[in-house]
């Protein structure tokens, strides 16, 4: 995990100051606080690869799947399997009928002549 440089944290603590107003007498404070939000980034980040990374694996096992194919075809394996196992419901699809305008005829002439 690599850790933010100088640079990212000025910048980010320079985002922080000018967002609450240029404040003055917490200058230190402000620096710290973009310092652990990166670190809590990067953390997160690491978090997300390795999760990604175990999460494949499974799908590799629980999918038979062959490592060579690519992620996207492994969630469209997964999606695949997740909608056979779904439960069926009958879909109606027949044309529905227009209701009549109420208080209007449903013909333009009159019945009776």
């Amino acid at each position: 995990m690599p850790t933010p440089t100088h640079v990212q944290i000025a910048q980010d603590a320079y985002q922080i100051w000018c967002t609450r107003g240029s404040p003055t007498g917490c200058d230190t404070e402000i620096w710290l606080e973009a310092e652990r939000m990166l670190n809590e980034k990067s953390e997160d980040d690491a978090f997300t690869e390795r999760a990604s990374a175990e999460m494949a694996a499974e799908s590799e096992i629980a999918y038979h799947l062959s490592p060579a194919q690519t992620e996207q075809k492994s969630i469209e394996a997964a999606v695949q399997v997740e909608a056979a196992r779904a439960p069926q419901v009958p879909h109606h699809t027949g044309m529905k009928s227009k209701p009549a305008e109420s208080g209007k005829p449903l013909w333009s002439r009159p019945h009776s002549s």
